[in-house]
């Protein structure tokens, strides 16, 4: 347990806000028993000077929004594996009746093991905005990846209309649009199907035709080599077989002499 991570001042019965130490509370024992990769893992709850605190495993050092102000922009690959798993993770939240309010590259951490895990809001923490809903952790996570993608969120026209930079890639635009659609009816119905539908980026493999197209631009250097080697090759058994004789016995009965014949193979 990080001795860092119990917040004393998160809900004190006794503070200003009462209201809000009594829902943590509330919120903190009905996700006692929630376990999630992308969620905090709660250890133990108890009381710091008076106050109610929650003691969660050790929180990771680096987190996206570090990994994204050393890159700038992140490729569509490590963008859809942060963005699935933070969908993922809230999708439980939702799946217990909470919600964060839009999740930020600051709140998410990375573990070691490049796990993407939620550090602030639900099960340790109120939410972002209140009222929180899925459907704006949904729209959070479309401007996530927007973000991640193009180093910025998405344009809203006056009209409300979303604009996606040119830098995203066509492949992402019907799940984007959707997530951030104003329409309730045209947005996802969930966390778990926006991340289900974007798409999974291939490695580039060389297809027949790209070997086709290699071989034809080195033909132009295979082609006189391929002819020297040949050459050589002639030349070569020429000279081996060229200059041998074989000596043949005359087969007639008594016939002693001998006859010596000279043969060339052809090449």
């Amino acid at each position: 347990a990080d001795p860092d991570s119990a917040d004393p001042d998160s809900a004190d019965p006794d503070s200003a806000n009462p209201d809000t130490a009594l829902r943590l509370k509330s919120q903190v024992r009905s996700l006692a028993r929630l376990e999630h990769s992308g969620l905090l893992h709660v250890l133990d709850t108890c009381v710091v000077d008076g106050g109610f605190a929650i003691v969660t495993e050790e929180l990771p050092p680096t987190t996206v929004a570090d990994e994204l102000a050393t890159a700038g922009q992140l490729s569509q690959q490590r963008a859809t594996h942060i963005v699935r798993q933070t969908a993922f993770a809230l999708q439980a939240l939702h799946d217990h009746g909470f919600a964060h309010g839009g999740v930020t590259t600051k709140q998410l951490g990375i573990r070691s093991d490049d796990t993407i895990i939620i550090l602030d809001g639900p099960p340790t923490a109120d939410s972002v905005t209140i009222p929180a809903r899925p459907a704006d952790d949904i729209r959070a996570l479309a401007e996530l990846m927007h973000l991640l993608l193009a180093g910025g969120p998405p344009r809203t026209g006056p009209d409300r209309s979303v604009e996606l930079h040119p830098e995203i890639s066509p492949e992402l635009h019907p799940a984007l649009e959707r997530a951030l659609a104003t329409e309730e009816h045209l947005a996802w119905g969930s966390a778990r199907a926006f991340a289900d539908a974007l798409p999974t980026p291939r490695e580039h493999r060389p297809r027949r035709d790209d070997r086709h197209s290699f071989l034809q631009s080195e033909r132009a250097w295979l082609l006189p080599v391929a002819i020297i080697v040949v050459i050589a090759l002639a030349v070569t058994t020429w000279s081996v077989v060229g200059g041998r004789s074989t000596t043949v016995q005359d087969g007639t009965s008594g016939a002693k002499g001998e006859v010596g014949v000279e043969v060339s193979l052809p090449v």
